[in-house]
């Protein structure tokens, strides 16, 4: 067995764009003879069993699936439940609390980010604050501007050239819970 991992899709049921019944998804990904799939909210996140694979093959396996099933593309970002009991555990956040005032998210990137990275990085246009890098997840803190929050993926793909999905705080505690 591999272990469980958590497949984060990137831009699925967003904005009405690229819609995918989550029933839908757990069935795309039960075709690759996946065991004990489950999906979490309605925005890709799938946790699931594969039989062997490494992380790049199963990558592409489920990308391609996707493709083909629902005729989209959408990056896959994977991250392996012994890793996402370490991200959970390491307590990134420390005291900060998600609240009126601010909100905490992961950002899963598909690469580690080239060059020197000096923290924190601030889009303040945005609200927005990178205040940790762990290998390929960056944390950031988003603070309302003008009444709304910031999206975080752009501080990763505006200052750090990555692509990445981004989850909640609290979605992210959530999902480790099965781990």
């Amino acid at each position: 067995m591999a272990g469980t991992f958590l497949a984060l899709l990137r831009g699925i049921n967003v904005g009405g764009k690229n819609i995918i019944p989550m029933e839908d998804l757990r069935e795309g990904f039960a075709s690759l003879d996946f065991s004990d799939v489950k999906t979490y909210i309605q925005s890709g996140n799938v946790t699931f069993v594969p039989q062997t694979g490494a992380k790049t093959a199963l990558k592409k396996k489920t990308e391609k699936m996707i493709q083909a099933r629902y005729g989209i593309t959408v990056p896959v970002i994977l991250r392996s439940g012994a890793e996402m009991k370490k991200m959970v555990k390491s307590d990134p956040f420390g005291k900060l609390k998600d609240d009126k005032k601010i909100k905490l998210y992961v950002c899963f990137m598909d690469a580690l980010p080239e060059g020197e990275i000096t923290l924190p990085v601030i889009l303040d246009n945005e609200g927005l604050e990178l205040i940790s890098l762990k290998g390929q997840d960056a944390f950031v803190v988003s603070r309302p501007v003008n009444g709304s929050y910031g999206f975080p993926n752009n501080i990763i793909e505006k200052k750090l050239k990555v692509t990445s999905t981004a989850r909640n705080w609290n979605t992210i505690m959530k999902i480790a819970e099965d781990f």
